[in-house]
């Protein structure tokens, strides 16, 4: 997968050529914790972390849409998987392919609540929301990819062909770049 990764390593290293970039935005660690406690190498998500590397794969060597993630970008990568798999592991999906319309709106109905609860201030921004959904747009424009790999993806597209950007506005409960206002405190 990179001049120093193979696809059986637990963590794919790329070079970032960007001065000063730091080595783990040019990583991912697929023995990433997922919110339930377990570790995405752990035996029980064999097949969840099977098609994820693939799908991974594909975007670095088959995008379909633009170019290939930058190296400075696999950390998103990272974080966009993490938030997917995890539900996938508490909703008991194995598969890309069984993330039908109807899992699809499950997840969506379960996002705030997940979102909330993990942010410090109870509040969802909106780049955390997109990266959430991030991954059932590339599950879906990679889906010829995937085919080729021995993947089954989804069956439609995941948001009837609005973008996760677009989703994650009726998502979030704070505008992107929103700043909490300074205490009179401080000011």
């Amino acid at each position: 997968v990179s001049e120093h990764s193979q696809f059986k390593d637990t963590v794919w290293f790329f070079v970032n050529p960007t001065p000063g970039a730091k080595r783990s935005n040019s990583t991912i660690n697929w023995g990433m914790l997922l919110m339930d406690g377990s570790r995405l190498i752990d035996v029980q998500h064999t097949k969840r972390l099977r098609w994820a590397k693939i799908l991974v794969l594909t975007l670095l060597v088959l995008p379909a849409v633009g170019r290939k993630p930058s190296p400075g970008s696999m950390f998103l990568i990272q974080s966009q998987l993490n938030w997917l798999l995890s539900w996938m592991s508490d909703a008991g999906y194995q598969h890309a392919h069984e993330l039908t319309p109807a899992a699809i709106r499950h997840y969506l109905d379960q996002l705030p609540g997940t979102l909330a609860t993990r942010s410090d201030d109870g509040e969802i921004g909106m780049s955390t929301a997109t990266r959430a959904l991030t991954t059932l747009v590339q599950l879906w424009d990679q889906r010829q990819a995937l085919a080729r790999m021995g993947v089954e993806s989804l069956a439609s597209h995941p948001f009837e062909g609005r973008s996760a950007t677009a989703v994650a506005m009726g998502v979030a409960t704070k505008a992107r770049g929103w700043i909490k206002p300074l205490p009179d405190e401080v000011v």
